[in-house]
This record gives C-alpha cells, structure tokens and sequence, in this order.
C-alpha cells in the first residue's frame, strides 16, 4: 500500500519526413529527412508517507541514456530524471 513501481518501453518506427506532404503537429516541415527507430525504458517509482500525508515520486524517461531524435531536424534526446514531494492533507484521507 505504501509504494508503486511503473515501468514502460516505448518504441517508434523509421519515419521518412517529406515538409511537402506531412504536416503534423510538433514536426518540422521546413526540410525532408530520415528520423531513424528509436527505443527508450523508462522507470518510476512512488513511495507514500501517509502519516506526513506525502508522497515521494522518482524516476526517469530512457534511462539507459541511448541518445534519439524524434523529429527531423530537432535537438537530440538522452536520459531525463525527475524527483518530486508531494504534500496533500486530503488525497491521504
């Protein structure tokens, strides 16, 4: 009851990006190009403190840290961690 474990592999195939004919939000059509398959493992883990009425929540996104670019033209991708408290006198109730 008093912890959570979440972990999840993501996947995307090879894309072929043509700025002519494939506009999508949040890809760039300023150029044609190749976004090579990418793989990432991601893993988060909460343990609740439910006499301080807290939680504590870490985790990361690849955390193998195989570096990726999802869209053409766009910045490259490795490992993003995160650590959070959270305090909330009525979710614990």
């Amino acid at each position: 009851q008093g912890y959570g474990l979440s972990i999840g592999l993501q996947s995307s195939p090879d894309l072929v990006i043509n700025a002519e004919r494939l506009i999508l939000p949040g890809v760039g059509a300023f150029a044609d190009g190749m976004v090579s398959e990418y793989n990432t493992f991601d893993v988060q883990l909460t343990y609740r403190l439910p006499k301080l009425n807290s939680s504590i929540r870490g985790g990361g996104m690849n955390i193998f840290n195989e570096k990726f670019v999802n869209a053409y033209g766009g910045p490259g991708i490795s490992s993003i961690w995160h650590l959070t408290y959270t305090f909330d006198p009525f979710f614990f109730k």
